[in-house]
């Protein structure tokens, strides 16, 4: 008996985790889903419910009550904790009141004791997903209410107003990848939540991979996943997160760190949109958005032969760039007093003012460590001072050098000698060309890297003096570093 398929349709597009030993019972409800359209996944071990759980977003759960290997209490326990909008139905061979209430309390939406008819598995089910879409759409309002303090990139300066355009225009758009490029610390990650908060795409999930925590032997599966026998330690079937994502976003960080086989795999996923798992023959449709981040320079990674020049050019069709904090000065005033708010809530620590001197002060950082440093910053003023005013004793700062040095010199320079000599006489504001080209022409990237060897020459290797040298921030300096090749060197 499966009931009527109709009253019932409201399980079509749901996602069901069973976990049962029972591999009848789990049949028996797979077959009633199956037939109305639901997705369902069945694990036999709590290891691999643990294991599964934060990938898969079950919109219900089934777990038995009857495990060997393990209190299947602890598990709703987890659960409760870790989703705690869940529906969860307990089944079970017994029945009593103790056994009832110690599921009930640990986090359990409704309990059956086996064998459970097909109409009591459907109207258990039915009345679990009414509880899960209801609990969705409170979840979905405060979501929203949520993202408009957590999930917004705070600062008026033009540098952030242009790209939280740019963010808005590709999250509307159609586009299935994009890249953000930027420094460590300056929030690609909050930048990916954006396009993905901003989108149609709202609603689904949002999955992060960080492509240098994972090892490569890993990854391809974590991204794909693989079929049971697939590989000798492969025992279980396993979702990959690309699957696992559906119509949402995936967020790929640190993407120039993957290894070139992988980086050939995913061209070729972002260009057909088609995957198997590993040991699989079927293919599995890519819905979902990929969203990749580096702090790298992929350019000179492909110039290097560390990253695929094809993927390169998959990838930057949109490339947004995120600043570091240090260009955009401006913001810090809204950044601290933003962060001020959400750590004293955290820290239950009265909120401290910020004068003027305070702000100006943090201005003139250089922020190596850019937004994380700033949030850093301040959590620790707050948890070791606790001021009712934050003035600049309450923080603390890595110390820089003082230093006086001139801007720049007049510069000399020809085609055939490309070397540039500074003289140390300010530069003169006048009609008078700073550096004459030659006729024939120059090389911009042989004066730029000239220059650049000079200055580090001049301050002996030390990476702030010759970016004042140069009249740039040593972020600045760090990526032309690493443009000429010269990181390692110096």
């Amino acid at each position: 008996m499966h009931g009527n398929t109709s009253a019932h349709s409201n399980l079509a597009g749901l996602k069901i985790l069973i976990v049962e030993t029972d591999l009848r019972f789990a049949q028996q409800i797979g077959l009633l889903l199956q037939a109305r359209a639901a997705e369902y996944l069945v694990l036999d071990t709590l290891a691999q419910a643990r294991r599964h759980f934060s990938h898969y977003h079950p919109d219900i759960a089934v777990c038995s009550l009857d495990f060997s290997d393990g209190d299947s209490l602890e598990l709703l326990k987890e659960w409760k904790e870790e989703a705690p909008s869940l529906p969860v139905i307990a089944v079970s061979n017994e029945k009593t009141l103790e056994s009832v209430m110690l599921a009930m309390r640990s986090g359990a939406f409704d309990y059956l004791q086996k064998p459970i008819d097909d109409s009591h598995i459907l109207m258990s089910l039915k009345r679990s997903s009414e509880i899960s879409m209801l609990r969705a759409k409170v979840s979905r309002m405060q979501g929203r209410e949520r993202a408009k303090v957590s999930q917004t990139i705070v600062g008026s300066s033009k540098l952030t107003r242009s790209m939280v355009s740019s963010l808005r225009k590709v999250a509307r758009s159609k586009c299935d990848s994009c890249i953000i490029y930027g420094e460590s610390g300056v929030g690609k990650e909050l930048a990916a939540h954006l396009i993905h908060d901003f989108s149609d795409r709202a609603k689904e999930p949002f999955i992060e991979i960080n492509a240098a925590s994972i090892p490569d032997t890993l990854l391809e599966s974590e991204l794909f996943g693989h079929e049971r026998g697939a590989y000798t330690d492969a025992k279980d079937k396993k979702v990959g997160l690309l699957e696992i994502a559906g119509s949402g976003t995936v967020f790929l960080d640190e993407i120039g760190e993957l290894a070139m086989s992988l980086q050939a795999k995913l061209l070729r996923v972002l260009e057909s949109r088609r995957f198997k798992r590993l040991g699989g023959v079927r293919d599995i449709e890519l819905k979902a958005r990929i969203v990749a981040a580096t702090n790298r320079n992929l350019m000179q990674s492909v110039v290097d032969g560390n990253f695929r020049k094809d993927l390169y050019y998959r990838l930057n069709v949109i490339p947004i760039h995120v600043p570091c904090l240090s260009e955009r000065p401006g913001d810090i005033e809204d950044i601290a007093n933003f962060f001020l708010d959400s750590l004293s809530a955290d820290l239950e620590v009265q909120r401290p003012s910020i004068p003027e001197e305070t702000i100006e002060f943090l201005q003139h950082h250089s922020w190596p460590g850019n937004v994380r440093e700033l949030k850093n910053v301040l959590y620790r003023s707050l948890v070791m001072y606790g001021p009712e005013v934050l003035l600049p004793k309450h923080i603390e700062l890595e110390e820089l050098p003082e230093i006086s040095f001139p801007r720049s010199g007049n510069l000399r320079a020809t085609h055939e000698n490309p070397k540039i000599e500074t003289s140390d006489s300010p530069a003169m504001l006048s009609n008078e060309a700073v550096f004459t080209l030659p006729k024939e022409g120059v090389l911009l990237d042989d004066v730029e890297e000239s220059l650049i060897r000079q200055a580090l020459d001049r301050a002996k290797f030390n990476q702030t003096k010759a970016a004042h040298l140069l009249g740039i921030t040593r972020h600045a300096l760090r990526y032309r570093l690493e443009k000429y090749g010269l990181a390692d060197k110096h």
